[in-house]
């Protein structure tokens, strides 16, 4: 629009030149002039035109015609508007929203005549429906079968599948326990294991329509021979405080190894383990729950009741009701790191360079300012013996595998005790980590005994230590262990 009202103004202006000659002029210099003065004028107009848009695009409408402006309207561009250095940074992101509430859940009640019944559940606060749960009932005769067989009878139901066992156990030594086949002796385990699991679901948005077969039940037979203290103290002259299990099992299924620390082979078909038990026979009689509630901020919180069978009840105790009941409420968390001053986290680091050209020869990188923090941990514990409580504290560079220490203080009715452990070199080293523990325990207004232990263990588990401790009369014990996997 500016651009057509400056070339109409143009020729407007050409025009008035033209007419306003004084002096006649010959015909050949009027048509001279007629074509020079209106070109003039109209190069003249569209320069005006376009400083005038020039100013309007940089924002500044001083010194411009009003004609211009005016005909710019609505269409010419805003000024460009000035921001800070903080309304430019980018936005931080939201916080991510604080997982729920973990619980667990366990009830269960026992009975001679009927058995054992027991109920779990996990899940998240908030859900209806438990991420998993199980019901488990089992039940042991105290008559034996085929009056050398002692059965134990069990059944399984659980989100995940359900499934159904009957073991038959027998002593094979003379001299009987009077409990039956409880690991004390050389007791002999026949098993038949019943299990079908659910299909699983599919996967949240997959194609999926049909509904997943159900796989076919898997069916296992196994077969174990179990040596008590007894048997040890009459055959090997020494008694230890468990018992040593062999096993071989078949099954239609082939088994995956446990990660419990026993030994484990599988030879085609055919399972061969062993690992240690405690022996004894554990039996419910009574009620008893059990629940558990982990939060991030807030820590771990467990209660727990167990009472016997009282009154009218006390007959389904059988010939052991229970003894007395108990109960716990305890709080743990684990809390935020506390920096330490710079002249610890300097000699820290120093000490664990030294470690590092020790034990690997390599040190680990100091290009940065040492940096060093603790972690505290508190535990508060009321329970039917009277309670206690513990403060524990950890150097950071011990908790991620690195020298370092951590300690604990713990005070209960009876009296206190605490620990102190140093650890050098780096849980990912070749030659592993050396260990040194002091501990020390004393009753109220009694003098406190030390333990020490020299360890040098690897990330594993597998090591070698050294303990000392007190003794009440004459020199202190040493004994020595050894863990090779």
């Amino acid at each position: 629009h500016a651009m057509a009202e400056a070339l109409l103004l143009g020729a407007s202006l050409a025009r008035l030149a033209v007419a306003s000659e004084r002096r006649p002029l010959g015909e050949r210099e009027a048509r001279r002039r007629g074509r020079i003065v209106p070109a003039t004028l109209t190069a003249v107009a569209c320069l005006l035109a376009g400083a005038s848009l020039t100013a309007h695009r940089r924002g500044s409408g001083a010194g411009a015609p009003r004609g211009f402006a005016a005909a710019a309207g609505d269409n010419a561009p805003e000024p460009e508007e000035e921001f800070s250095a903080e309304e430019l940074a980018p936005e931080p992101p939201p916080p991510e929203p604080r997982p729920p509430p973990r619980y667990r859940l366990q009830m269960g009640a026992g009975t001679e005549v009927y058995g054992e019944a027991t109920v779990q559940a996990m899940g998240l606060v908030g859900e209806q429906a438990p991420k998993s749960w199980m019901f488990g009932w089992n039940r042991r005769w105290q008559k034996l079968f085929l009056k050398r067989w002692q059965p134990l009878a069990s059944f399984r139901l659980s989100n995940a599948g359900m499934g159904a066992g009957l073991r038959l156990s027998r002593e094979l030594m003379a001299e009987k326990s009077g409990n039956g086949a409880d690991g004390t002796g050389l007791d002999l385990h026949t098993e038949t294991e019943f299990v079908q699991e659910w299909p699983e679901d599919a996967p949240p948005g997959s194609s999926q329509q049909e509904e997943p077969d159900l796989p076919f039940p898997s069916l296992r037979q196994s077969v174990e021979l179990v040596a008590g203290p007894r048997v040890q103290a009459k055959y090997l002259n020494m008694s230890l405080p468990f018992a040593v299990l062999l096993g071989a099992a078949l099954g239609t299924e082939e088994g995956a190894a446990p990660n419990d620390g026993s030994l484990f082979k599988q030879v085609g078909p055919l399972e061969v383990y062993a690992r240690l038990t405690t022996p004894g026979i554990r039996e419910m009689r009574g009620v008893a729950w059990a629940v558990e509630l982990a939060d991030t901020w807030a820590g771990l919180v467990r209660a727990s009741v167990q009472r016997p069978w009282a009154g009218r009840l006390r007959s389904l105790g059988g010939a052991n009701p229970g003894g007395e009941g108990q109960w716990s409420l305890e709080h743990s968390r684990t809390h935020g790191a506390i920096p330490l001053p710079k002249r610890l986290a300097k000699g820290g680091a120093a000490i664990s360079e030294a470690f590092g050209r020790l034990l690997d020869g390599v040190a680990p990188d100091s290009g940065d300012e040492p940096s060093a923090a603790v972690i505290p941990s508190t535990r508060l514990r009321a329970d039917s013996d009277g309670g206690a409580a513990a403060l524990s504290l950890q150097s950071s560079e011990s908790a991620f595998g690195g020298s370092g220490w951590d300690g604990m203080v713990e005070a209960n009715r009876k009296g206190w005790g605490a620990r102190l452990r140093l650890t050098g070199g780096s849980a990912r080293g070749t030659l592993g980590q050396p260990q040194y523990t002091v501990t020390g325990q004393a009753g109220w207004r009694e003098s406190l005994k030390f333990l020490h232990q020299f360890k040098w263990g690897f990330s594993d588990g597998q090591g070698v230590w050294v303990t000392v401790r007190p003794s009440e009369k004459g020199p202190p014990r040493v004994s020595a262990g050894l863990e090779v996997r």
